[in-house]
């Protein structure tokens, strides 16, 4: 399995630039990032892919990350569908193929090592062809995707995501239960007391 870290997002509704929100006092994005990293070491995930616009990121990455290959989203404003387009044409240049794909978001710094972990391994157990983070019935990030969506995911348009592809195929899928509070994505500016 391979990863992709998603995290080009213009963060219109946080008001700047959120990846780089100093959050309990590590940016945004580094902990979605630093999880993928420890799955990779542990081999859990084989090749890890952060497409992103910002030049800060690609830095820290270049100087920090040296397992990490870097995507450049150029065009954000074509929304996520862009950047997962971006990362599967990156993935799919490497060898051996991809059999299937962790989709990671960078605004998620509640959700823990040991959920990720069971997360992946439910993936390996049950080989389902999606396997999406949940909370009852609603439907959360991480996804995982069996290659076989790797054309479908690639051609979603504008700010879609691969909820469409799961909402297409719900026979197809399985749900991870997780706590919600892990599973929440930050999209406003928390208030300073």
């Amino acid at each position: 399995m391979d990863a992709i870290l998603l995290a080009a997002g213009n963060s219109t509704r946080f008001g700047e630039n959120k990846l780089l929100y100093s959050w309990n006092g590590k940016e945004l994005y580094r902990y979605g990032l630093d999880l993928l990293v420890c799955l990779q070491q542990e081999q859990k995930i084989r090749r890890l892919l952060l497409v992103t616009q910002y030049d800060a990121i690609i830095a820290v990455c270049g100087r920090s990350y040296p397992t990490v290959t870097i995507v450049r989203n150029r065009a954000p404003e074509l929304g996520i569908s862009h950047s997962i387009a971006l990362g599967l044409f990156a993935l799919d240049k490497t060898e051996p193929a991809s059999d299937a794909c962790l989709f990671f978001v960078a605004d998620q710094p509640e959700l823990t090592k040991t959920t990720i972990i069971k997360f992946v391994m439910s993936w390996e157990v049950g080989k389902s062809k999606i396997l999406a983070c949940a909370c009852g019935k609603t439907v959360k990030n991480p996804v995982i995707f069996s290659a076989d969506f790797y054309r479908e995911l690639s051609e979603l348009t504008g700010d879609t995501g691969g909820k469409q592809i799961i909402l297409r195929y719900p026979q197809k899928t399985e749900l991870f239960q997780a706590a919600e509070k892990e599973l929440e994505d930050i999209d406003t500016k928390p208030e300073r007391i």
